[in-house]
C-alpha cells in the first residue's frame, strides 16, 4: 500500500498571539512544524505534503528548508498552497498517488506510534486517533429523582473520548472530499454512506498548542518524554556535547568541517556511552579531566545533509584556566546574551533543553 502524509499548517493561529505563525512556534528550540515533519520521517513516511495558506510566506520558506534536508534523507516534501480556505481536511484532495494518507495538525504534538496507527488502519475507510480527556467540574453535582436527592458528588471528573487530530484516510475518504471540507463533515459523510470508520484509541502524550500558555505546557511535556525528542529509529549518528560555562560566558568551538560555532564534544565510538564519550572528548580536545555528571538532555536533529543526529547534552564543571586547545582548534568564550550569529542551531537547543530538563538531569 502506498502511504503518504499530510501536515495541516494553514491555521491562522489568532489565539496564540505569537510573533510568528503558529506552526513556527518553537518548543525547546524546534518549531512545531519541524517536530511534526521529523515524527513522520521517524515513522518511515517518505511522501509528505504540507498545506498552508498562500500568504504564509514564512511557513513556505520553512517547508522549503526542511524539505531540502528531508530530501537528502530520501523523502519528498511538497507544499500545498491554499489560495482559499479548504477546511480542516480539504487540502487532502490535492494529494496524488497514494492509497492511504496519514494527516496530522502542525499545532499538535504527540508521541503516538504512527506505525501502529497505520497498521491498525489497513482496510478501513477512515481511522481517527482518539484519547481520553478528563474534565473536572468546578462545583458539586447533585443527582435527584424529582425532589429527592440521590447523590452529591463534589467536583466530579468526566472522561470524554476526543479526537487527537491525527487520522488515516483510505481511498473512499479521499474520494469523498469535495472542496472546502471539515473532518467532522467528512466523518459524517462516510458514516452515512455505511463506510468503515474506526477509532484508534491510545494513551500517548498529546497536546494541542493553541494558546500562549500552551507553550509552557508543551515544553514540560516534551521535556518529560524522550519519544517527543528522539524520533529517529535509530539515529544515523550519536554525539555528546558539553555546555562549558564560566558564569555568563559559554565556550564554543569553531568546527572545521562546517565553519560554524558549536559546543565542544564529538561522536560516540562503537559501544561507548554518552557519558564516557564526553569525558574522553573533553580530555582530547580541551585537556581537562571531568566527571560527566547527569545527562541534561538528549534530542534528535535533522541536519541539512539529511542525517538524523542524536545529541546528548552535558554540563560538566570545567575551570576556564584549565582549557587548552589541544587539537589546534579555534576556541572562544562568548557572553550568553551575545552568542555568534553563525552558531549551530544545536547550541540554542542544547541551552534550552538543559535549562528545562530539571535538576534531576536525564529522564
Amino acid at each position: 500500500m502506498t502511504v503518504g502524509a499530510l501536515i495541516l499548517a494553514g491555521g491562522a493561529g489568532v489565539r496564540m498571539r505569537a510573533a510568528v505563525a503558529k506552526p513556527l512556534v518553537e518548543i525547546r528550540g524546534a518549531s512545531l512544524l519541524e517536530r511534526n515533519l521529523c515524527a513522520l520521517l521517524g515513522a518511515g513516511l517518505r511522501a509528505i505534503w504540507v498545506a498552508c495558506r498562500h500568504d504564509q510566506h514564512a511557513i513556505r520558506r520553512e517547508i522549503e528548508q526542511l524539505g531540502a534536508a528531508a530530501g537528502a534523507r530520501g523523502a519528498v516534501v511538497r507544499p500545498i498552497v491554499e489560495t482559499e480556505p479548504l477546511g480542516t481536511i480539504g487540502a487532502a484532495q490535492q494529494v496524488r498517488g497514494v492509497e492511504a494518507l496519514l494527516t496530522v495538525n502542525a499545532d499538535n504534538l504527540s508521541a503516538i506510534d504512527l506505525g501502529a496507527l497505520l497498521a491498525y488502519a489497513r482496510g478501513a475507510d477512515l481511522t481517527l486517533a482518539t484519547h481520553d480527556h478528563a474534565t473536572q467540574l468546578a462545583y458539586g453535582a447533585v443527582d435527584a429523582a424529582g425532589d429527592r436527592v440521590t447523590a452529591y458528588r463534589e467536583k466530579p471528573v468526566t472522561i470524554t473520548r476526543i479526537a487527537s487530530a491525527i487520522c488515516v484516510l483510505g481511498p473512499a475518504a479521499l474520494a469523498a472530499i469535495d472542496g472546502r471540507t471539515g473532518l467532522p463533515e467528512l466523518t459524517g459523510r462516510l458514516i452515512t454512506a455505511g463506510r468503515r470508520v474506526l477509532a484508534y484509541h491510545h494513551a500517548a502524550p498529546w497536546i494541542d498548542v493553541n494558546e500562549p500558555e500552551d507553550i509552557a505546557r508543551a515544553t514540560a511535556l516534551v521535556a518529560g518524554h524522550d519519544a517527543l525528542e528522539c524520533w529517529a529509529r535509530p539515529p544515523d549518528l550519536e554525539v555528546a556535547g558539553a555546555l562549558v560555562r564560566d558564569g555568563e560566558h559559554l565556550l564554543l568551538e569553531r568546527r572545521r568541517d562546517t565553519a560554524v560555532w558549536d559546543t565542544p564534544g564529538g561522536k560516540l565510538e562503537p559501544g561507548e556511552t554518552a557519558a564516557a564519550a564526553i569525558v574522553r572528548e573533553l580530555g582530547e580536545e580541551l585537556g581537562v579531566a571531568v566527571t560527566a555528571g547527569p545527562e541534561h538532555a538528549r534530542f534528535d536533529a535533522l541536519e541539512a545533509s539529511g542525517r538524523a543526529v542524536r545529541h546528548h547534552v552535558f554540563a560538566p564543571a570545567v575551570r576556564r584556566a584549565d582549557v587548552v586547545a589541544r587539537e589546534g582548534q579555534t576556541l572562544a568564550w562568548f557572553p550568553l546574551a551575545q552568542l555568534p550569529a553563525d552558531r549551530s542551531r544545536v547550541v540554542g537547543r542544547s541551552l534550552i533543553a538543559a535549562a528545562t530538563s530539571g535538576a534531576e538531569g536525564a529522564r
